[in-house]
């Protein structure tokens, strides 16, 4: 839910401010609850023995990119406190999209299959040793994390589990082809 506080005063100025602090307070409460329930989520997964930074985002079944698309499509108001943009904008810039190639997602039907279809084909450098990598299903939380979305990750993680889960199957069954 989203609530408001009441204010009196004279002049829109303060009304606006006082909304804007209740606003604020209500973001910021809300993400306190959020970040409890991430790490409870975390452990949960660390526990089954998943790990999301071995999985590649070409590992993202139809169901989960639907879920992103569904949940960070729309243009959020409100930017995280870090000041990002709590939809695909964020994501975008968070992974270091340009200008350009930004103002092209922005046009687009679906801004994050775009994104996450640009993510599979781009690499990340890895300071350990100097490598690509593809970018991860952990990449992806991170940026969750970072523009609050923490409703979003929540809504995601059956859905993630279950896509490692398969992703790992069928590494396991391609060695043993192979092997």
């Amino acid at each position: 839910g989203f609530g408001f506080g009441f204010c009196f005063g004279s002049g829109s100025a303060f009304t606006f401010s006082c909304v804007s602090v209740c606003v604020s307070v209500f973001v910021s409460v809300s993400v306190s609850k959020a970040k409890n329930r991430m790490e409870d989520i975390m452990n949960e997964v660390c526990d089954d023995k998943l790990n999301f930074s071995f999985v590649p985002i070409r590992a993202l079944k139809i169901k989960s990119r639907t879920i992103l698309s569904n949940l960070l499509n729309g243009e959020q108001v409100i930017p995280a406190s870090n000041g990002h943009p709590r939809d695909y904008r964020g994501i975008a810039d968070l992974f270091g999209f340009d200008n350009a190639l930004l103002r092209s997602i922005e046009r687009s039907n679906d801004p994050m299959k775009i994104i996450i279809e640009t993510l599979e084909n781009q690499f990340k450098w890895s300071h350990d040793n100097d490598d690509k990598k593809a970018y991860t299903f952990q990449d992806l939380i991170d940026c969750l994390e970072k523009i609050e979305r923490f409703d979003v990750i929540d809504d995601l993680m059956d859905q993630l589990k279950d896509d490692t889960i398969f992703y790992q199957q069928r590494m396991k069954s391609v060695t043993l082809f192979r092997g």
